[in-house]
């Protein structure tokens, strides 16, 4: 059986404990996350080295926002959802994406109009995310501060690669 508590964000900004309960089989830590093109709630990105999440900074809704690592805290600009092979923020309905779908490591992340193009195409590999270019969200340096950047690398097992 799989438990976690959490906060939840309601509407008007307010947060409340919410506890989720599964049964299923415990065997990778993003298992409370829906795997690509399944019905799932809403879930964060956090990283196994330093358990900040995977953040759209200062709540951007644009075109071309970008992506850092904050303390969770729940708000729509930490939470996200599967759509198909997609992952979309609750935010602003945009989709993690990679930079002109560029398949060198450094390449950077941000936020765009869903389609159906490589760039926003992902997958969990254990407990990395990684693209259709077979790379994989990395937090560069092994960066663990408030603000820390988000690109794409080579996926090696690499601390700044676990997600959970």
């Amino acid at each position: 059986m799989i438990t976690w508590a959490g906060a939840v964000a309601l509407a008007g900004g307010a947060l409340t404990a919410a506890t989720w309960t599964s049964t299923a089989a415990a065997n990778a830590p993003h298992q409370r996350q829906a795997e690509p093109g399944s019905a799932a709630a809403s879930f964060m990105i956090i990283s196994n080295m330093n358990r900040f999440c995977l953040d759209i900074r200062a709540s951007n809704t644009g075109v071309g926002a970008g992506l850092n690592m904050q303390p969770c805290t729940g708000n729509a600009n930490q939470l996200w959802h599967w759509d198909g092979s997609r992952l979309v923020s609750n935010l602003n309905a945009k989709c993690l994406d990679i930079n002109d779908n560029n398949g060198a490591s450094g390449a950077g992340v941000n936020m765009w109009d869903c389609h159906d193009g490589p760039a926003q195409k992902w997958r969990w590999s254990g407990t990395q995310l990684a693209n259709a270019n077979n790379n994989c969200l990395t937090i560069p340096s092994q960066n663990g501060g408030r603000g820390a950047a988000v690109a794409m690398w080579a996926c090696n097992g690499d601390p700044g690669q676990q997600w959970s």
